[in-house]
């Protein structure tokens, strides 16, 4: 039976419009992308790992370096939601390393919009 792992995720902001992330699973001193296949002679957690993957996965669109990254592009409703509580949430699970170019990056929340009418109709006798 494998160790429990302790997770790590690593945040970047690629450029304007896309942000980058590396889950990484850490047994004692072997640390492992949790995206990429495992090799052979590797024990691991995959269950976890999935478990943790599966926590992560709803706030990025996409993936890149040969699916080895998850990717959120061009979709500033769920930078918002990652930055305004996802971070929060799966910090519970895990550490999370920033770079300075993440922590540079400013959101701004969408305002919500209401409209409505209200009509006062009067009948006059």
């Amino acid at each position: 039976m494998p160790p429990k792992p302790e997770f790590e995720l690593y945040l970047d902001r690629q450029d304007m419009n896309t942000v980058g992330a590396k889950l990484m699973a850490a047994y004692g001193d072997d640390k492992y992308n949790v995206l990429e296949k495992i090799a052979p002679g590797e024990v691991r957690d995959l269950a976890e790992e999935l478990r943790i993957k599966n926590l992560v996965e709803p706030y990025f669109n996409e993936y890149a370096l040969s699916q080895t990254v998850f990717v959120l592009k061009n979709n500033e409703e769920m930078l918002y939601q990652l930055v305004s509580g996802g971070l929060r949430r799966l910090g519970e699970f895990m550490t999370i390393y920033t770079t300075e170019n993440f922590r540079n990056l400013k959101v701004v929340s969408s305002p919500a919009v209401s409209v409505g009418i209200s009509l006062k109709v009067i009948f006059w006798n």
